[in-house]
């Protein structure tokens, strides 16, 4: 009979732990509070750590790494912004070379250690670039959008190419085609009364649409490669800033990445 007091409130206590542990749940159901005590490395900040290519002293990156992790940092990655002094001509990189492998080893070791995260990106300078994207395959490199417009009046029977971009150079690839009655100016449109005539488009490359009543914009809409180089050159020349990573899009140079020596 003794035990029974002793047992009750046991049970007391573990309901009452239990009730106040429902209760911060339901205060905080995503646990966020406990997150942001506590932050794994996902959780925390992470930054670009910018490298003269492999011209880095190990202690003092080492003394980086230490700061950032003081600094409740998670992860850093690493970016190459080696020749930025001389853009006159191609160049040697630093950049994918053993010395600058080695760099980063060690840079890799000391975060390891102090359990941070740091990766590095899978080329030299800003933005992404690979000779790649040149030429045939410049449909690899980054795009823009641009449009054209052209003022109808209906009701009428339209057969008409979609407006160009004037400002398109190069080879463009029509996305979409769509109309719009304006309000007052050609600034603002109606946005009840837009329509998608790009199904209109036919094999003859020509809109075909029955304009409803009033004034219209017809807008047609082009992607087109962008032409962006980065700020610097490299013994490919100039190739032009990539939109994606893809296989064939890669360098051997960063092909490279995947396999260090």
């Amino acid at each position: 009979m003794g035990r029974l007091p002793l047992l009750s409130i046991a049970s007391a206590l573990v309901l009452l732990s239990g009730a106040s542990a429902q209760a911060a749940s339901a205060g905080d159901p995503l646990g966020l509070e406990k997150s942001l005590a506590h932050p794994s490395n996902a959780d925390r900040p992470s930054m670009l750590w910018w490298w003269p290519g492999a011209a880095v002293v190990g202690r003092e990156t080492a003394g980086e790494i230490t700061a950032l992790k003081r600094a409740g940092f998670g992860s850093a990655q690493i970016v190459d912004l080696e020749g930025y002094g001389d853009l006159t001509g191609p160049r040697s990189w630093q950049w994918g070379t053993p010395d600058w492998f080695a760099r980063v080893n060690a840079a890799l070791a000391k975060a390891n250690a102090s359990n941070l995260r740091i990766d590095t990106a899978p080329y030299p300078i800003w933005m992404m670039t690979s000779p790649a994207v040149s030429g045939p395959n410049s449909d690899l490199s980054s795009q823009g959008l641009s449009y054209g417009t052209r003022e109808i009046t209906g009701p009428t029977e339209f057969a008409g190419p979609p407006p160009d971009a004037s400002n398109v150079a190069g080879k463009k690839t029509l996305v979409a085609v769509t109309a719009a009655q304006p309000v007052g100016g050609a600034t603002t449109l109606d946005p009840g009364s837009a329509v998608d005539l790009t199904g209109s488009v036919r094999s003859d490359g020509l809109v075909h649409w029955s304009v409803p009543a009033g004034r219209w914009l017809l807008f047609g809409f082009w992607r087109r490669p962008s032409g962006q180089l980065p700020n610097s050159t490299s013994r490919y020349g100039t190739p032009a800033a990539n939109a994606m990573v893809t296989r064939s899009a890669a360098s051997p140079r960063s092909r490279v990445m995947a396999d260090p020596p």
